[in-house]
C-alpha cells in the first residue's frame, strides 16, 4: 500500500518538473522572438538617425580657400564634443568633432588640436554669414571677454580672450600647439571684405 502511494507522488514531482522546464523553455523562445524585431528596430533607428544627421549636415563651401582638416577626424562619424558659450555675444553653439563643408553649415567645428578642456590649442572654425549666426559676430569680441567650454563630462572651463588679430587665408600659424601645457582655444572665421581670417585666442582663466 505504501509503495502504491509513493509512486504517484514521485510521478507528480516529475510532472511539475516537466511543466517548469517547459515553461522556462517557452519563455526563452518567446523572449528570443521578441528580441529579434527589437534588435532590427534598434539597428534601423541607428541607421535612420545617422541618415538624418548626415542629411541635416548639407551646406555650401567654406569661405576661405584653405581648410586644415585634422588627420584623426577624416573617417569618423561627426558628433558634438562640447558647447561653446560667449555671454557678451549671447552666443551658445555646439562644437562638432570634425570639419567639412557640410558640417560647417550646421555649427562650428573643431579643425585642429586637442579635445575640449585639455592641454593644448583647440582650434574651432565657423562661418561668418554677416547675419549674427555662427561666428558672424566674433570680430566684435575684445581682449578680456569670457568664453565658456562645457565638455561631454559636463566640465565647464572659463577662457579669457588675450589676443585678437587677422591673418591671411593661407597662414596656419594660429594652429600652433606650443601652449606650455596651458589650455587654450582659437576661434577662426573669415573677414568677407578682406578675405583674411579673423583670429580670437583665449586661455584658461
Amino acid at each position: 500500500m505504501n509503495q502504491i502511494l509513493y509512486i504517484p507522488n514521485k510521478s507528480m514531482k516529475y510532472k511539475w518538473f516537466l511543466y517548469l522546464e517547459l515553461t522556462v523553455s517557452l519563455l526563452v523562445i518567446f523572449s528570443f522572438f521578441l528580441y529579434i524585431p527589437y534588435f532590427f528596430y534598434k539597428e534601423r533607428k541607428k541607421s535612420d538617425d545617422l541618415n538624418s544627421l548626415l542629411q541635416y549636415y548639407s551646406i555650401s563651401q567654406l569661405y576661405a580657400p584653405v581648410s586644415i582638416a585634422y588627420e584623426e577626424n577624416k573617417s569618423t562619424i561627426p558628433f558634438i564634443i562640447c558647447t561653446l558659450d560667449i555671454p557678451s555675444l549671447s552666443l551658445s553653439l555646439p562644437v562638432l568633432s570634425e570639419i567639412n563643408d557640410d558640417l560647417l553649415d550646421v555649427s562650428v567645428c573643431r579643425f585642429y588640436g586637442p579635445m575640449p578642456n585639455q592641454s593644448g590649442n583647440l582650434c574651432i572654425a565657423g562661418h561668418n554669414y554677416n547675419d549674427g549666426s555662427f561666428f558672424s559676430n566674433i570680430p566684435k569680441l575684445s581682449v578680456g571677454d569670457i568664453i565658456f567650454l562645457t565638455d561631454l563630462s559636463n566640465l565647464s572651463i572659463t577662457y579669457e580672450i588675450f589676443q585678437k588679430y587677422e591673418i591671411s587665408a593661407k597662414d596656419i600659424s594660429c594652429t600652433n600647439q606650443n601652449t606650455n601645457g596651458q589650455k587654450e582655444i582659437t576661434l577662426v572665421t573669415c573677414n568677407n571684405l578682406t578675405g583674411n581670417r579673423v583670429i580670437i585666442k583665449a586661455k584658461e582663466k
